[in-house]
């Protein structure tokens, strides 16, 4: 009869020792819950790696764009030189012939 006591779920001998169980049990699901300070230093070092190649990968796509942008004005100046030159050429060589057109007339 005595072990029948020890054994039944409503004396309160046992549901104390359960309710020390399960205090116990989520003490630990706690302490297994909190991460260990290598495992928050491994995180932050994580994030700050992550901050740090999203930080440089923004400043490079913001470097190419500028050297887009500066070579698409370098290429415009290239033709607007180019142009000028033609432009220059053919004006001396439209002169040219018009003063030898006026040179055999006279």
């Amino acid at each position: 009869m005595g072990l029948s006591l020890l054994n039944n779920p409503t004396n309160p001998a046992v549901m104390q020792n359960d309710l020390h169980a399960k205090t116990n049990a989520k003490a630990e699901v706690s302490k297994s819950s909190i991460p260990s300070e290598e495992e928050i230093k491994s995180k932050l070092d994580t994030f700050v790696k992550e901050e740090h190649e999203k930080a440089s990968l923004a400043a490079i796509q913001n470097a190419d764009h500028i050297l887009k942008n500066a070579n698409s004005e370098n290429k415009l100046d290239d033709t607007l030189r180019e142009f000028k030159e033609f432009h220059e050429k053919i004006s001396n060589l439209l002169f040219s012939n018009l003063d030898t057109s006026s040179d055999r007339k006279t």
